[in-house]
């Protein structure tokens, strides 16, 4: 009898665990971005994205819009049979904002998929890959020092870059 007892408390356990993921689950999609399902962009009768400006993605050459995501999108939207209009932007986080309150239907960059990112929004299986690199002199005098003595001042992990000054190029918009 008392055996009954604790498997009575501990399927009540399992259920109510099981109720609360669910409640879990529904609330963290109610954060994600408005959801326009393909149905409601096909009525709409265009494709709202979101892309950035640069030499290869999205650019203007002679008057024409052309570029990498460009061309993907455009096949995309002449697939579903309906028309391609292109915001530009290079503020990420104002391309998240636009996504979440509905004003575009996808962001196409090409985009590290982090854990924070990944709970916002949903994300294709990437085109393509790359991995980050880290481009540096090499120190004075490098020509008479052995590997193990150049290897020791060469940065070979971004964890090593603290308190370190570091230099970007400046995007231009």
């Amino acid at each position: 009898m008392r055996l009954k007892g604790y498997i009575v408390q501990l399927l009540s356990l399992i259920i109510c665990l099981v109720l609360h993921g669910c409640q879990e689950q529904t609330s963290h999609r109610q954060k994600k971005a408005n959801v326009v399902d393909l149905g409601e962009i096909r009525n709409n009768g265009k494709l709202v994205v979101i892309t950035d400006f640069n030499s290869t993605n999205y650019f203007i050459y002679r008057g024409q819009p052309m570029g990498y995501q460009y061309e993907l999108l455009q096949e995309l939207a002449d697939h579903l049979g309906i028309r391609l209009d292109v915001i530009v932007n290079n503020d990420l986080e104002e391309s998240f904002s636009c996504l979440t309150n509905g004003e575009c239907n996808l962001i196409a960059v090409n985009l590290t998929i982090t854990k924070d990112r990944r709970k916002r929004f949903d994300f294709t299986e990437p085109h393509s890959q790359t991995r980050q690199v880290l481009v540096q002199r090499k120190p004075d005098g490098w020509e008479k020092m052995r590997s193990s003595e150049l290897e020791s001042q060469l940065i070979r992990n971004q964890l090593e870059l603290g308190n370190k000054k570091v230099f970007v190029q400046q995007q231009l918009i």
